[in-house]
């Protein structure tokens, strides 16, 4: 019996400042991107 691991994104770790920094260069209409907590926290990206 193979028994495989579950990832869920709680798992997972994301360098989230490069990501939003990733959508902001997609166009230039862009201007935040952001990531924010459950608590409503902006944890990270911001402005252009």
């Amino acid at each position: 019996m193979k028994i495989s691991k579950k990832i869920t994104s709680e798992s997972k770790i994301y360098d989230y400042f490069k990501l939003c920094n990733k959508i902001k260069e997609l166009n230039t209409k862009i201007r935040f991107a952001g990531v924010i907590n459950v608590r409503g926290r902006l944890v990270a990206g911001g402005m252009k």
